[in-house]
């Protein structure tokens, strides 16, 4: 037992550590400095300084335009402070520069649902509910499902909200948006009016 343990001793010393790529070793630097960061941010956020929150949240997301959770913390930043042009042009970009991300129209997908600009909901969630069907988030039927509601399509509703419980069975509340998409496909009603998407 002790020769076995002094042999396996011996071998781990005679083997060299496998060097890191520089790649590796740049992409563990940058992941500290966005825990630091995000560290910072909150204490930020919690004294009020905003304008701070804003610039650094600017920095993380140029660094790495596929951070989710950065994205949004940002956007809502940029709703809080009725900065909406910016707001917009954040979720714009993160979209466009994350095709292979299930969820990446989500946060433009949900800032449109919540100006009321319908319309543009189905051509930007439609392509994504295409290819990643079974791993996008509850959220993305959801404003898709109810845009269609609200544009006054409740046949694509019913289409959406069918998918989506098949998808997501354990979520009642896109049941109960079936449920509502039938029952106004049954017995339609008008239309609701859109808003300003900027």
């Amino acid at each position: 037992m002790k020769r076995a343990f002094f042999t396996i001793l011996a071998i781990g010393l005679v083997i060299p550590a496998v060097p890191q790529s520089d790649d590796d070793q740049v992409n563990r630097v940058i992941k500290k400095a966005h825990e630091r960061q995000s560290t910072q941010n909150d204490l930020w956020f919690k004294n009020g300084d905003f304008p701070r929150s804003i610039q650094n949240l600017r920095f993380m997301n140029a660094t790495d335009p596929s951070d989710y959770e950065v994205v949004t913390s940002l956007g809502w930043l940029l709703f809080s402070t009725e900065n909406y042009s910016e707001e917009w042009a954040t979720y714009t970009r993160f979209e466009r520069m994350n095709p292979q991300m299930p969820d990446g129209a989500l946060p433009l997908g949900e800032m449109l649902f919540n100006r009321k600009v319908w319309s543009q909901i189905p051509p930007l969630l439609e392509p994504r509910l295409a290819r990643f069907e079974n791993k996008l988030h509850a959220n993305n039927f959801r404003f898709l499902g109810l845009a269609y509601q609200r544009l006054g399509d409740y046949g694509q509703a019913v289409r959406v909200f069918e998918i989506a419980v098949r998808v997501h069975p354990e979520d009642v509340n896109l049941k109960r948006n079936l449920e509502n998409a039938r029952s106004l496909l049954a017995n339609p009603t008008p239309p609701a009016s859109q808003g300003n998407p900027r």
